[in-house]
């Protein structure tokens, strides 16, 4: 996130090449540098020990404009539908009789408008977006859920108003009252919930998010629900306060303790020790300085019985060798390909199994998350669970639910479904697909394109 003034800081980066996106309102809106995609931008070389001012941008290519905001559709007909407001420009939208100007609305007869055929929208767009030019969309009717049975409710979404509302949703969908135990964590950050998954799964109990010096109302009304026998908030000072802590004792007839470490692969490694004993079967192994992989790996980590550790892109952390150690495992297996993990990381593993240390990794990070679904989920499956992969809060909350329902987590951008993991719902062809968090984390096109990657009832 940049300051105010459009400045901003990267630290702790290791050389070597890296490309740059520029994101606003959770799309990315360009490359550096003026680029439109990954495959045309510009990489950013870094050498070991130099210090690079940071690159600016003016978001001159404008990749990803607003688009307009349609109205919902009637099951009846397509009549009454309104364009939403269009700020700094003006745009038309192509039908049957002609075209349409901003804010004007259409009550034409049904068979004027139909549901699955496309229309255009034309945008203007003048200065207030720091270019002028012109922008066009496709836009295809769908007919809403419900009207003909073509949806029948089998592509579903858990969401709230905002992360901490929509992770006691996926709680609310699956854990019942007097859970053993709820584990929390920091809902502003990633690291400490990814290491919550698994020991929430393994334990039968949800993850919920609070912020680092409050618990939402929210989170407390589930709490009150939920009435767990335990609590345990993941990660020390600051990243949940003590004050939050007092506030739990009043949501448990038992022990709200804290499992702690001096950063986020030591906290890691306090979650592994609190649930997994020497000789697991399987350790899985993320970058700990980025959340996708990590993501992924939690339901496979639970339906195989083993941990999630952290390490560093490019070296094993003391302390997450020193539970290895301890843990003995038969095998190890690294999520996410170079840079995430380097080779050299897997050489050091090697060292703490008498197994395989192998990788699940893809082009992307979309791409990673279905190899880790192909290693463990066979088809047929009853549920996969699908989330934004280009930011953290929901799929945080994803992992527990998707474990205790035997289904994989799959990632997508908001406004689309990568062709990877089309292929493999293809593959997988689940009895249903549910959806973490609202509109605009996953939008509403995504979920039509979902529908018809459900088996037939």
């Amino acid at each position: 996130m940049t300051s105010p003034d459009g400045s901003y800081e990267i630290s702790d980066l290791a050389p070597g090449n890296y490309k740059v996106a520029f994101y606003y309102d959770s799309q990315i809106r360009e490359w550096w540098d003026d680029a439109a995609d990954i495959g045309s931008a510009r990489p950013i070389s870094l050498n070991a020990g130099e210090v690079r001012t940071a690159v600016d941008a003016r978001l001159d290519a404008l990749v990803s404009l607003p688009e307009p905001v349609f109205t919902e559709a009637t099951c009846s007909s397509l009549a009454n539908l309104k364009l939403g407001d269009f700020e700094h420009g003006t745009w038309s939208w192509t039908r049957a009789d002609g075209p349409m100007g901003s804010g004007d609305s259409f009550d034409g007869e049904p068979e004027m408008l139909k549901f699955g055929a496309a229309y255009t929208v034309t945008a203007n767009f003048d200065e207030g977006w720091g270019t002028t030019g012109l922008s066009t969309w496709r836009h295809v009717f769908h007919e809403p859920s419900g009207c003909d049975g073509s949806t029948s409710g089998r592509v579903s979404r858990l969401e709230g108003v905002d992360r901490f509302a929509t992770a006691v949703e996926a709680s609310e969908s699956e854990f019942a009252a007097g859970v053993d135990v709820v584990y929390i964590a920091n809902g502003l950050n990633f690291p400490d919930a990814l290491a919550a998954g698994p020991v929430a799964a393994a334990n039968g109990g949800p993850v919920l998010l609070v912020a680092p010096w409050f618990v939402p109302d929210v989170v407390k009304d589930e709490l009150e629900r939920l009435q767990p026998k335990r609590i345990v908030v993941l990660g020390g000072e600051p990243s949940v306060n003590a004050s939050v802590l007092t506030e739990l004792r009043g949501f448990t007839s038992g022990r709200v303790s804290r499992l702690e470490g001096v950063d986020r692969f030591a906290t890691a490694v306090e979650a592994s020790e609190s649930e997994f004993a020497a000789g697991v079967d399987v350790v899985y192994i993320a970058n700990g300085l980025n959340f996708p992989d990590a993501l992924a790996a939690g339901p496979v980590a639970a339906a195989n019985g083993g941990p999630v550790l952290l390490v560093a892109p490019w070296f094993v952390p003391d302390v997450v060798k020193d539970e290895l150690e301890r843990l003995q495992p038969k095998r190890i297996v690294v999520l996410g390909g170079e840079p995430s993990v380097n080779a050299s990381v897997l050489t050091e593993l090697r060292g703490f199994t008498s197994g395989r240390v192998s990788r699940l990794e893809g082009v992307d990070r979309f791409a990673t998350a279905v190899e880790a679904s192909e290693s463990e989920f066979a088809a047929g499956v009853d549920v996969v669970y699908i989330a934004n992969g280009l930011n953290f809060p929901d799929a945080l909350a994803a992992g527990p639910v998707a474990a205790a329902n035997g289904g994989p987590v799959l990632l997508v951008a908001p406004w689309f479904v990568p062709d990877v993991v089309k292929d493999e719902l293809e593959r997988l062809q689940p009895k249903r697909i549910v959806v973490l968090g609202g509109e605009p984390s996953v939008n509403a096109s995504v979920l039509t394109e979902l529908e018809q990657h459900v088996s037939a009832p």
